[in-house]
């Protein structure tokens, strides 16, 4: 997927991802994204709104939240252990 902010990602099979929050309004000084993402694998670069306000940006995970600095990573969510 491609966001309006150039923001990117790719997830792979039998992902559960939940986009909770996209706002892209750089003239009003209005930008936010926000999802969780419950298992599987997300690949995630940045656009914009973590380059105008990179606490804006958050992915969160069984076990916390990734705080988004203008960057990409991979990130793996599985099963917990026994």
């Amino acid at each position: 997927m491609t966001f309006t902010d150039s923001t990117m990602f790719s997830v792979g099979p039998n992902t559960e991802i939940v986009v909770d929050k996209y706002v892209f309004d750089p003239n009003a000084n209005n930008v936010s994204f926000t999802a969780n993402i419950a298992k599987g694998t997300l690949q995630f670069i940045s656009g914009k709104i973590a380059k105008l306000s990179p606490d804006a940006v958050k992915i969160n995970i069984p076990t916390g939240t990734i705080a988004v600095r203008s960057t990409r990573f991979l990130v793996e969510v599985g099963r917990p252990s026994p």
